[in-house]
């Protein structure tokens, strides 16, 4: 088992992060809702990929289904310009790239950060569903 190294990621850096298919408004829409974190505890958080170790094609390789995912990328300093709003690398066994966006589980917070996101983020592909 190789194990990573937690390294400090640059503000300038982009995090890939996949929007699958089926948390698309009307199918094709991305909304703030598709915004979410997973996981509990220390690794609670919206996952990403950090660009020094995967570029977005890479991110969307990892889905079980690649091609039912579009990639949006956010950088680490605009997320974190976001109140609330912790990055940190999170390298696992298989990923290096792995990185974590957390914030509080609070509703008001959530459903703020959610929309900031949506405003923030960028495309970098675009799955079969968004055209």
């Amino acid at each position: 088992m190789t194990t990573f190294e937690v390294e400090e990621i640059p503000d300038g850096d982009k995090l890939f992060y996949r929007v699958n298919d089926k948390t698309l408004r009307q199918g094709s829409e991305i909304h703030a809702g598709c915004f979410r974190q997973q996981g509990a505890g220390e690794q609670r958080g919206m996952s990403t990929d950090w660009e020094r170790y995967s570029s977005a094609e890479q991110c969307r390789n990892r889905a079980r289904r690649p091609l039912e995912n579009s990639i949006v990328s956010f950088t680490k300093g605009g997320l974190e310009r976001i109140n609330g709003v912790d990055v940190f690398h999170a390298p696992e066994k298989d990923n290096r790239s792995h990185a974590n966006v957390r914030w509080s589980d609070d509703h008001r917070a959530t459903t703020r950060i959610r929309a900031i996101l949506l405003e923030r983020y960028q495309l970098e592909i675009a799955s079969r569903a968004m055209g």
